[in-house]
């Protein structure tokens, strides 16, 4: 998988991670709980009831932790229960302890194929937080479907990763595994979103908010203006008359075109609120101005009109790391 770094280093059960006593109303996961299961899991007050010896054989985190010895089982608590197995709470969303435990019922394969992109992120952080490789490997490679490093995919996979908060988690996961094919991307798509957006986070199901880290905010905000400042350049050179054989042009024809064209290219990307997409795909685009007949343009300009949209697209995507700051970073 390009691009794919798993972090080896093996994440560590904290004290604040893991607690044996019970913190409030338990409720019982309608899927996850075996009646003949030996630990429950406790995750945002959802209980678990499951086996050790398959978290084990799955997470090295896990099996590290029922290495070290057990609390006695809890024989009855405040809640009217009577459990006669360990209960382990954990800081994880139920969600993701959902998506952990799916994956190791069925197959990680399976559930990052399946799922959608909060359980792909799901299947990343519990993947490289509980040492579980197989499921981090097919989530991360999941994410890269939303996030890969040739934008030419976004085009056609049909998505537009432009405004769409979910860049802002891509982010997050980015950095957790060290998927720097990921990273570029996702930044790039965080650059399109509001500044509200930008600092306020992206709001999971559940109410978790995921924000991105001060320093990448701040890559962001200046990525913003570096892309607009790059986009206006390479609409100038998009637009510049051609004025070469065998362009047919004795009256200026072509050259008008070329200006009304880069004044209303200018006028539309201000309409979308100055967005700063220099890797959109312009063919569409001016395919759509010259039909209009309203911008004449000879067949010669035309073909060389779109050899340079795609050749300053093309440039702009190897300047991208640049213009976002990436490839300063140690």
């Amino acid at each position: 998988m390009s691009g794919l770094q798993l972090n080896r280093k093996r994440p560590r059960a904290e004290s604040s991670d893991f607690a044996s006593q019970p913190k409030g109303e338990l409720r019982r996961d309608d899927e996850y709980w075996f009646e003949d299961g030996n630990i429950i899991i406790v995750a945002q007050e959802v209980g678990f009831r499951v086996y050790k010896g398959l978290l084990a054989m799955k997470s090295e985190v896990f099996r590290d932790m029922f290495s070290l010895p057990q609390p006695a089982p809890n024989p009855g608590s405040s809640r009217g229960e009577t459990s006669e197995c360990p209960i382990v709470h954990v800081t994880d969303t139920a969600a993701e302890i959902r998506l952990l435990l799916a994956s190791h019922l069925t197959s990680a394969e399976f559930v990052s194929a399946s799922h959608t992109f909060d359980d792909i992120a799901n299947g990343v952080r519990m993947g490289h937080k509980y040492g579980n490789p197989t499921l981090l490997k097919y989530s991360l490679e999941r994410l890269e479907r939303y996030y890969p490093a040739d934008p030419s995919k976004w085009d056609r996979l049909g998505q537009d990763p432009y405004g769409d908060p979910h860049a802002i988690v891509a982010v997050i996961l980015a950095r957790l595994a060290n998927t720097q094919s990921v990273l570029t991307p996702a930044l790039y798509a965080c650059c399109q979103l509001d500044g509200k957006t930008l600092v306020e986070g992206r709001v999971r199901l559940d109410g978790i908010v995921d924000m991105l880290s001060p320093e990448d905010l701040v890559r962001c905000i200046d990525g913003k203006a570096r892309l607009w400042s790059y986009l206006m350049e390479t609409v100038d050179e998009a637009f510049r008359p051609i004025r070469t054989v065998p362009c047919p042009d004795t009256d200026g024809r072509c050259d008008h075109s070329f200006a009304l064209m880069r004044r209303e290219w200018m006028s539309s990307t201000r309409r979308v609120g100055g967005a700063c997409n220099v890797l959109r795909p312009w063919k569409t685009d001016i395919q759509a101005l010259v039909d209009t007949h309203q911008y004449p343009l000879c067949r010669f300009c035309t073909e060389m009109l779109y050899l340079r949209a795609e050749s300053i697209r093309k440039r702009s995507l190897s300047k991208l790391a640049q213009q976002l700051g990436v490839d300063a970073e140690p």
